[in-house]
């Protein structure tokens, strides 16, 4: 979607004309100035070649040019005057290789051909190919690839001759696994790997066997524990018995909660150096533990130990002034006029019992009443809130969107519509293209179409009509009438 189409759909759609100037045009004294008469020149130029004679870099000019709403410089296209030399190439050879001989776009070469009709070239490598009663007696035997590549040809031609044909495609003979009673009991005792291995077949074999045909859950082994393994269990690290065993550890997991023994959890005990420890008290809690990637009541419990206070600053002082504001306004605001983070305002609210600052107190009915009388960023901008709440609000509503402002277009500016492409127009209007397509299909003039041609009679090649001569022609629609 076009970033101006997307900009009128959500309801951000600007007035036309210069933007407003705003506080970053001007707060930074570093700034460059535009003079008026370098301003005119963007857009009219690249943007390396104006920053070359503005002396600035090539990102401030693109800046300015996006800031005033500036389309991009586009050098005009030099249309192509096709002689019948030229036209004589068309087909003879490749596009591609025709517009490297012109100097011209292979793709144009195509379009061109095309609106000749003109078939396309064909070389010998690109010929059907000749199927002998030796290449035909190949398809079934083997796969399509294997056959394509002993014929130089691609699989998909040889995959659509064999369906001509009624020929079945190759099928691989596997031979079929008869799973003996000793097969089966190893289900039980050992991995899929090691069945498979064991007994040469594949290992999806092995799967599907124990889960389709046996109903049996993947990985389940059967293990005959003894009074000694079940006197570990809730003793040893589960992980720890997993590597005795031969094991995973969900195995061993699965036992000990089978008997409802709880689980041992290793104590890491955090070693303190001396230079750790001189950083209780003065830093706080949190910040240690984000340094040494614990979590902050192994520090706290280790400064209790040594006896050493908090970090001065490390509690907030909260004040009755302070505490009666929460719930008043969002936490962010409550945290940004405070001076604190937003997560020290949230969990203080959060204790104190009060409720979160509603954000749907800003609707009163008179903001109400002001819903698609403007847009929906120049309101948000007003009120302090995010474009996407007065966007919801409003259809929540059912309220329709401001509509755009309108614009008088007089009799030359609309004989424009249809002879020029949408982008172009726009840009010599100094407007949308969005608004110059609107404008142009309520007058119902087509768009102009860049791939019809036409023969000149004078022979030297073809040029382009503009579709609305062409509507103009079918509908014997006078030129005047558009004025």
């Amino acid at each position: 979607m076009f970033p101006a189409m997307k900009r009128f759909l959500i309801g951000l759609a600007q007035p036309e004309g210069p933007r407003a100037p705003t506080p970053d045009d001007v707060g930074s004294p570093d700034r460059f100035r535009w003079s008026a008469e370098l301003a005119a020149q963007l857009g009219t130029m690249t943007d390396a070649a104006l920053a070359k004679i503005a002396g600035v870099n090539e990102r401030t000019v693109l800046k300015e040019r996006k800031r005033r709403r500036i389309p991009a410089f586009r050098p005009p296209r030099e249309a192509i005057h096709w002689t019948e030399a030229m036209i004589a190439r068309l087909g003879k050879a490749g596009d591609r290789e025709v517009g490297e001989e012109l100097g011209i776009a292979w793709a144009t070469v195509g379009v061109k051909r095309r609106a000749l009709g003109i078939p396309a070239f064909h070389s010998e490598k690109g010929k059907a190919f000749a199927w002998t009663p030796e290449a035909i007696a190949e398809l079934g035997k083997s796969s399509d690839s294997r056959v394509a590549a002993k014929l130089e040809l691609c699989t998909a031609t040889v995959m659509r001759k064999r369906s001509q044909l009624g020929i079945p495609a190759w099928q691989d003979p596997r031979p079929r696994v008869e799973w003996t009673p000793e097969m089966d009991s190893c289900i039980d005792t050992m991995s899929d790997a090691g069945i498979a291995e064991r007994f040469g077949i594949a290992e999806n074999t092995v799967l599907y066997h124990r889960q389709i045909v046996l109903g049996k859950r993947k990985g389940l082994v059967r293990y005959e524990w003894s009074e000694a393994d079940l006197a570990l269990l809730g003793h040893v690290d589960d992980q720890e018995l997993a590597r005795r065993f031969g094991c995973s550890d969900q195995f061993i997991a699965d036992k000990r909660k089978e008997l409802g023994i709880p689980a041992v959890h290793p104590v890491r005990r955090l070693e303190w150096p001396k230079k750790w420890e001189a950083l209780l008290g003065v830093v706080p809690d949190r910040e240690i533990a984000r340094r040494r990637h614990c979590c902050i009541p192994v520090v706290t419990r280790r400064r209790e130990e040594l006896g050493i206070a908090a970090a001065p600053g490390h509690r907030i002082p909260w004040t009755f002034e302070m505490h009666a504001l929460l719930g008043t306004v969002s936490d962010s605001e409550a945290a940004r006029r405070l001076g604190i983070s937003r997560v020290a305002v949230t969990d203080r609210r959060e204790s104190l019992g009060k409720k979160p600052f509603p954000e749907r107190r800003i609707w009163t009915p008179e903001r109400e009443k002001r819903l698609g009388t403007a847009t929906d960023r120049s309101l948000a901008l007003e009120w302090g809130c995010s474009p996407a709440s007065v966007t919801r609000r409003r259809n929540d509503l059912g309220i329709a969107l401001a509509p755009p402002p309108s614009r008088a277009w007089t009799p030359g500016e609309d004989a424009l519509l249809g002879r020029m492409a949408d982008q172009k127009i726009a840009r010599q209007l100094g407007i949308d293209r969005q608004t110059v397509r609107r404008r142009r299909e309520a007058l119902g003039i087509p768009a102009l179409q860049r791939s019809m041609w036409s023969t000149r009679k004078d022979g030297r090649g073809s040029s382009q009509r503009p579709a609305v001569d062409l509507a103009r022609d079918r509908n014997k629609m006078p030129p005047s009438s558009l004025a």
